[in-house]
């Protein structure tokens, strides 16, 4: 079969082979032009799958040994202990795979480590490049972007990814001795649709799987396999009674969205959306516990970092200062995250009345006064007006607190803060955020496993007395708006 996980670059491959299909041409020359030198890379659009076929190819032209490949996505901005040191460094190509996940913290780290260990250093993010431009050390930012090319996963590749399905479906064909099928429109927007996690390789094993199942003239979206699942027992029947000429009757097509059938189970859907943020208990949950092992790894690698390093910071008493600081700031934030944690859990059952807001936003914000002394915050509220909702006042009270610590750790330098109060007991923040200690990593609609665990919190608190959270971002400019019932 021909493979699309495979990129060679060497300046004879023609522009029939399958790499050429998924990367320009000029993309792949600037990549065969620095891949010998040790050249920092950062690719951009890029994650995961195609990031790793990106790395390794560069690492085959680069006479270096040891491929080491980071995803700071799985371990929330965490660099791994035991990575090569000395003389094994400089033979190694340190691949970081999700470099907006590593927050002012987990940039220190990485500058100290390359401070003393020459890692030819390959780097991916999904973010625009401004965007990462404001969230990282300028040093740091400059080094890891000396060369950029634009690499996009496959989920990045928009209307494309219909064009490189069609190629894929013609080599597949060929390969399987069969007339090509013509993809049908509902089709090509459902392969533009999916996530595509496993990138070219699970592109292809969906096209394989389809035309294995179908031998029809015309691949439509409900004929899309998007899982593997061996023939069952039926299945074995039905092929059998096919061959002896029985009539099979056509089997009902997936749902593209899922509907709630009776006794509450819900179907799969053929093309996988993201789900909302009221996405039920349970996700939730999941997602506070991600969160909260997401929020605690970075300090605990600094204090680990600290503790392995102590003897020889030693004979360097700045470098020693500087990771007590670090240290210090490391055990202050895990204990702000556990308290505020014990402090959701000590809420209790809500006890709704009507309930003016206004005074509980302005005392949020007077007790988070120092994170806003070099802030402009507005509130259009005119005098005497009031947001009244049916609510619980601890409830609301621990959501405002836990919203504005979190703008206040988030906003960019010298920023503005507009809090405006909207119909129908609603407040929206506008401000736009400096991601030096977290960013918001997803939208309106986004999952829950998105959001950073002080906005888990917030959601959580309001959930219980009947309000919501709505999330968008552009940029760095971030909307919140804090849905609460109407009396």
């Amino acid at each position: 079969m021909l493979h699309l996980t495979d990129l060679i670059l060497t300046p004879e491959r023609s522009t029939s082979d399958p790499a050429d299909w998924y990367l320009p041409q000029g993309t792949r020359a600037l990549l065969a032009q620095v891949a010998p030198t040790s050249l920092p890379v950062l690719c951009i659009d890029c994650y995961g799958a195609a990031f790793r076929r990106v790395a390794a190819a560069v690492h085959r032209n680069s006479g270096r040994e040891e491929l080491r490949v980071v995803d700071l996505r799985a371990s929330a901005g965490t660099l791994p202990a035991g990575l090569p040191e000395g003389p094994r460094a400089a033979r190694t190509t340190l691949a970081l795979d999700g470099v907006e996940h590593l927050d002012r913290t987990g940039q220190d780290v990485l500058a100290s480590q390359l401070a003393v260990a020459p890692y030819r250093v390959l780097s991916a993010t999904d973010v625009e490049l401004e965007v990462l431009r404001l969230r990282w050390r300028p040093d740091l930012f400059a080094l890891v972007s000396t060369v950029t090319v634009r690499a996009p996963a496959l989920a990045r590749r928009g209307e494309q990814i219909a064009t490189l399905a069609r190629r894929r479906l013609a080599a597949l064909c060929a390969e399987l001795g069969r007339e090509v099928p013509e993809l049908t429109p509902a089709a090509a927007q459902a392969l533009v649709l999916h996530p595509w996690d496993g990138d070219l390789a699970e592109l292809d094993a969906v096209l394989v799987r389809t035309l294995l199942a179908s031998g029809g003239a015309q691949v439509d979206a409900t004929d899309l396999s998007w899982r593997p699942e061996p023939p069952d027992a039926t299945s074995a029947v039905l092929v059998e009674h096919t061959a002896q000429g029985a009539h099979v009757p056509e089997a009902a097509p997936e749902p593209v969205a899922s509907a709630a059938p009776a006794g509450g189970q819900h179907a799969e859907p053929a093309i996988r959306q993201p789900l909302p943020i009221a996405s039920g208990p349970s996700p939730t949950l999941e997602a506070l516990a991600v969160e909260l092992a997401h929020q605690l790894k970075n300090p605990l690698v600094t204090i680990k970092t600290f503790v392995g390093s102590i003897e020889s910071l030693c004979q360097d008493p700045h470098e020693l200062g500087q990771f007590r600081a670090l240290t210090d700031d490391a055990v202050t934030r895990m204990d702000e995250i556990l308290e505020g944690l014990l402090s959701f859990a000590r809420l209790g059952a809500a006890t709704l009345e009507r309930l003016d807001v206004l005074p509980l936003l302005r005392d949020a914000l007077r007790a988070t006064w120092r994170g806003f002394s070099s802030k402009q915050v507005t509130l259009d509220a005119p005098d005497g007006t009031t947001l009244v909702a049916r609510a619980d006042r601890e409830h609301v009270r621990f959501a405002l607190g836990a919203l504005a610590r979190h703008v206040a750790e988030t906003i960019e330098p010298r920023g503005a803060l507009a809090i405006a109060v909207e119909p129908q007991a609603t407040l929206l923040f506008s401000y736009r955020e400096s991601g030096a200690i977290t960013h918001l990593r997803g939208a309106a609609n986004a999952q829950d496993s998105s959001l950073p665990l002080a906005l888990l919190l917030v959601r959580g608190a309001l959930g219980r007395v009947g309000g919501d959270v709505e999330i968008a971002l552009e940029g760095t400019a971030v909307s919140i708006r804090l849905r609460l019932s109407p009396p």
